[in-house]
């Protein structure tokens, strides 16, 4: 009897996650992100303003296998353009982080543009979308922020490698990528 695509992703996905940012301890995410290869931590480009997401951000952004180009993305997924215009705007850095999603987020926001400009080396080996964005709309690009600014050597390009992840980042579920769990079942 052949299975069907459909049919093993849906068995795929009835199974239970690994772990899930909304409801797993915080050290086994610590724990997972410490373990995760460079091309896992590539899947962790959603952030939610969760408070669970404080810790595994910041495990990921302290992780030596981060490469610039997940920095980045995480870093563009905090919507940097939107936040920074705020400020522009007028509005007090203080009274954006009244709401805690949005004090969460400024805190991500504020990690990986740290780890992106002032911290340890990264490799670039990975594709980064938002560096096409950000040259195709430089009106959104963080080369010309005043809170969040990156030069161009952090907006410089990448190897452009596609990552093969073991590992896929859902909403907040954190499981096996399609491939993997497929080989073991």
């Amino acid at each position: 009897m052949t299975v069907s695509v459909n049919e093993c992703r849906r068995a795929w996905r009835a199974t239970d996650p690994l772990l899930d940012v909304f409801c797993s301890d915080e050290h086994a995410l610590v724990a997972f992100v410490k373990s995760a290869s460079k091309d896992d931590l590539t899947v962790f480009t959603t952030v939610h303003g969760l408070k669970a997401e404080l810790v595994l951000f910041d495990a990921i952004l302290s992780q030596p296998e981060l490469d610039r180009s997940t920095a980045l993305a995480i870093f563009h997924a905090c919507n940097p353009a939107f936040y920074e215009g705020e400020l522009s705007n007028g509005t007090a850095e203080a009274d954006l982080a009244l709401d805690e999603e949005d004090a969460i987020v400024i805190t991500i926001l504020d990690k990986a543009h740290q780890r992106i400009t002032n911290g340890s080396p990264m490799t670039a080996i990975f594709s980064a979308p938002c560096l096409n964005e950000w040259k195709k709309f430089p009106h959104v690009s963080p080369l010309y922020f005043k809170r969040w600014p990156l030069d161009q050597t952090a907006l410089s390009e990448t190897e452009g490698l596609t990552p093969e992840p073991a590992v896929d980042y859902d909403d907040t579920k954190i499981r096996l990528s399609f491939d993997v769990w497929k080989r073991r079942h």
